[in-house]
């Protein structure tokens, strides 16, 4: 719509602080809308979607989390969840 190429466009971000605060704050403002409807579409049942936004933003309770413990003596990696924790 502004006629400019892509190139020029991030030239500008680069050079222009206050281009580029534009910018971020139309990029958020592009989320924002995704993430309203990405939040309307898992109420509708897209329940991997569901699980996505409650791991995003729970993720103290919902991500799933492990660990990597590498020891040098043994030459290898051991890979544990976290409700999988054991002494080395």
């Amino acid at each position: 719509m502004a006629h400019v190429s892509r190139f020029t466009a991030y030239k500008f971000r680069e050079a222009d602080e206050a281009f580029s605060r534009k910018w971020e704050e139309s990029l958020q403002g592009s989320v924002d809308r995704c993430e309203e409807k990405a939040f309307d579409m898992a109420w509708k049942g897209d329940s991997q979607l569901l699980q996505f936004i409650l791991k995003a933003h729970r993720g103290q309770v919902y991500k799933e989390t492990s660990r990597v413990e590498i020891d040098q003596r043994l030459c290898g990696v051991l890979v544990l969840t976290e409700r999988e924790k054991k002494d080395p």
